[in-house]
């Protein structure tokens, strides 16, 4: 199933990664990077970074090769949103094979 989803992957979206806070602790994006994602437009409760249960209304399925985390930003349909949850699906051999973003 996965490789099948894998190969859905074609959808482009950006991301800014968090690379650091100044001084007075407002936070650093890098440039913007260009990705491939499936979305998945799908209202589901999930548990964030922060252990509370929160809404997301879209997923974004990557490549385990995107370096994407919680502190990022998504850029998607001429949205900026923040990372609410990154999931992970697994293949035989214990390897992450795919990557869940939950905006």
């Amino acid at each position: 199933m996965y490789k099948n989803l894998r190969s859905w992957i074609k959808v482009p979206f950006k991301y800014k990664a968090l690379v650091g806070r100044t001084g007075t602790g407002s936070k650093i994006f890098s440039d913007v990077v260009d990705e491939l994602c499936y979305p998945v437009g799908e209202v589901e409760v999930i548990t964030d970074s922060t252990g509370n249960e929160v809404v997301s209304t879209k997923k974004l399925f990557v490549s385990n090769e995107v370096e994407i985390s919680e502190l990022d930003k998504v850029i998607f349909e001429n949205r900026e949103s923040d990372i609410k949850s990154i999931g992970y699906y697994y293949d035989e051999k214990g390897n992450v094979n795919l990557k869940v973003v939950y905006l």
